[in-house]
C-alpha cells in the first residue's frame, strides 16, 4: 500500500465506525443493533476498491462494536463486514469491467429490490405505527396503518427508480447489483452466527432489521457516491485502492 492508500484506509475506517455509532437501534433478541454502517461500507468499497473496502469495512464496523459495548459481536463483525466490502468493490469492478451484461445485470438489479424491499415490508413492518408529537401540554397522535399493497408500491416505485437511473447512467445499476451482493453476505453472515449463538429464531428476528441497514445503505451511498467521487478524484490518479 501506498502512503496514500494507508491515509485513506485510516480515514475511512474511521467513518465506517462514526456512521455505525452514529444511529444505533437495540434487538434484544440477538443483543445486537440496527445501524447505518453499510452506507459507509459500501461507500468506501465503490469509491476505493476491495482492498480498502474490505479493510475499513471490517475493521471500522468491529472497532464500532467494541466502542458501544457490543464486544461478542465484533469477531464476527470483522470477517463479515471485511468480506462485505471486499464483494462490493470486486464486483462493481468486475461488473463495470464486462458491460456488455449490463441489461441483465440491470434487470436482476431491480427485481432484487422489488423482492426485498416488498417482502420484507410486507413479513415484519405490516400493522399500525403510532407516533407521539408535541410536548406535555400539546400533543398530537399520528396513526398510520401500513399494509402490504403499500410495501409493494413502494417496490415498484424503487424497482422503476432503479431502472431509469440504470439506463441513464450504467454505473449506478451495477453498483446497486453489487451492492446487494455484499449485502447478501452480510445478512446471511450474521444470520449464522447469531443463530450458533442464540437459536435459529432469534437469528431470524434481526434478518429484517440486516435488510433495512443494506436498504438504507445503497441509497446513501448511491446518493453519495458521485460526490465522493468529486473530491476523492484529485488523489486517485487513476490507481488508489485498485
Amino acid at each position: 500500500m501506498e502512503t496514500r492508500d494507508i491515509a485513506l484506509t485510516s480515514i475511512f475506517t474511521a467513518l465506517v465506525a462514526a456512521t455505525t455509532l452514529m444511529v444505533q437501534v437495540y434487538i434484544p433478541e440477538t443483543k445486537g443493533y440496527f445501524n447505518f454502517g453499510e452506507l459507509m461500507v459500501y461507500l468506501t468499497a465503490l469509491a476505493l476498491g476491495p482492498k480498502i473496502g474490505a479493510v475499513a469495512g471490517g475493521l471500522g464496523s468491529a472497532l464500532a462494536d467494541i466502542i458501544s459495548g457490543y464486544h461478542i459481536y465484533a469477531p464476527a463483525t470483522l470477517v463479515i463486514k471485511g468480506l462485505e466490502g471486499l464483494i462490493v468493490g470486486k464486483a462493481s469492478r468486475a461488473l463495470t469491467a464486462k458491460t456488455k451484461h449490463f441489461k441483465v445485470v440491470l434487470a436482476l438489479a431491480s427485481i432484487l429490490v422489488f423482492v426485498s424491499i416488498s417482502t420484507v415490508g410486507s413479513l415484519f413492518y405490516t400493522g399500525t405505527l403510532e407516533w407521539t408529537l408535541g410536548s406535555p401540554i400539546f400533543e398530537y397522535f399520528l396513526s398510520v396503518k401500513l399494509e402490504s399493497y403499500i410495501w409493494i408500491a413502494i417496490g415498484v416505485i424503487a424497482m422503476i427508480a432503479v431502472l431509469y437511473l440504470g439506463l441513464r447512467r450504467s454505473e449506478i445499476a451495477l453498483n446497486v447489483f453489487a451492492m446487494l451482493c455484499g449485502g447478501i453476505e452480510m445478512v446471511l453472515g450474521y444470520f449464522a452466527y447469531e443463530a450458533m449463538i442464540f437459536g435459529v429464531a432469534a437469528a431470524a428476528v434481526e434478518m429484517p432489521f440486516n435488510l433495512g441497514q443494506v436498504t438504507v445503505g445503497i441509497i446513501g451511498a448511491t446518493l453519495l457516491y458521485e460526490p465522493l467521487n468529486r473530491v476523492l478524484r484529485g488523489l486517485r490518479h487513476g490507481g488508489v485502492g485498485r
